[in-house]
């Protein structure tokens, strides 16, 4: 199963990216025990909200990212 969310975003904050991994999880209630791999930027602030809303879950940036 491959699962992809999209978001446009005008600002970057932890409490932004906070509100939309709970909606995530609202639509998606079994999300958190399946989830296995989220690849995002390297933005620190979506990372962190990951990490916390999705503690079984390896994050990974992505290779253009990086490489920008």
């Amino acid at each position: 199963v491959l699962a992809v969310v999209f978001v446009l975003c005008e600002a970057r904050t932890t409490a932004l990216y906070e509100k939309i991994c709970s909606k995530v999880i609202e639509f998606v209630p079994n999300l958190l025990v399946n989830i296995k791999f989220i690849m995002t930027d390297y933005e620190h602030a979506a990372m962190s909200a990951m990490e916390k809303y999705f503690p079984n879950a390896t994050i990974h940036g992505c290779w253009f990212h990086l490489n920008q």
